[in-house]
């Protein structure tokens, strides 16, 4: 390929064949006209791209999965060539919308774009407004949904998996939301003296986390409320009258031989 004024130059020195075409190397298509490279090197990848999420528009995908697809299967189209040449900004605003109507499904956005490609730390800045006692109307369908788990805002201080709790018909985007909530305030693997009882994914009966409403009511709410001073398990006995609590000893003896506490 003959090189800056060379280009239309129409000689043969040498006797090789020089291209006229566009010409491919290491990835990355070189061409005269530069509606061609940007067509072979961008346009063509963007079309597969949305030919590609096109064909999971069918499947019933959470946010989280989208997202994923559009990192993993879409963009990764794009990667390499978008490193090392310039996008013209309108192919850039055209990639953009095609990503984020995928992900919406050409509905209005529930998420700001600047939030939702920001850092995981800043997308969950609401999670201390969850955590608040206050009363608030954005927080009623997710409180109304974990009822039986005592709400959104205890939750948030449970060992939980968002996988185990029984959520019901609940739209995509608060299970997404749930997760990301207990993966940002619960990183801890180790299981601690204070550890929530309830809603907590290693205490398990029948592999399912357990909540005692009665006995939330008493505020038994950690580890240490079984406990004795001695740090011995309280007897079923001394553990109703202390907390002047009325129980099945089937439910005591369940707990305490649950997959976490009795091994």
């Amino acid at each position: 390929m003959w090189l800056g004024s060379w280009k239309n130059n129409l000689e043969t020195p040498f006797g090789f064949r020089w291209p006229q075409d566009p010409i491919k190397a290491l990835g990355i298509f070189f061409s005269y006209d530069s509606r061609k490279a940007t067509e072979l090197n961008f346009i063509q990848k963007i079309r597969n791209l949305e030919k590609t999420l096109n064909s999971w528009k069918r499947w019933n995908l959470t946010l989280l999965g989208k997202i994923n697809i559009v990192k993993k299967l879409g963009l990764s189209k794009l990667i390499y060539n978008a490193s090392v040449l310039v996008i013209p900004a309108q192919l850039i605003k055209e990639t953009n919308s095609i990503i984020f109507n995928f992900i919406w499904d050409k509905k209005p956005p529930k998420i700001k774009k600047s939030t939702i490609i920001g850092e995981r730390k800043h997308r969950v800045a609401w999670i201390p407004r969850i955590k608040s006692e206050n009363v608030a109307s954005w927080k009623i369908i997710s409180n109304a949904a974990l009822e039986r788990y005592a709400g959104l805002h205890f939750l948030t201080n449970c060992n939980y998996d968002i996988n185990t709790l029984q959520v019901g018909n609940i739209p995509p985007f608060y299970v997404d939301e749930w997760q990301m909530t207990k993966d940002s305030v619960r990183s801890e693997t180790s299981i601690t003296y204070e550890e929530v009882i309830w809603n907590n994914q290693k205490i398990l009966i029948n592999v399912n986390p357990v909540f005692y409403k009665s006995w939330f009511d008493e505020n038994i709410i950690r580890i240490q409320n079984l406990f004795q001073e001695d740090a011995k398990f309280q007897s079923f006995k001394n553990f109703c009258y202390k907390f002047k609590l009325k129980t099945p000893f089937t439910l005591f003896f369940g707990l305490m031989l649950s997959r976490l506490l009795g091994g």
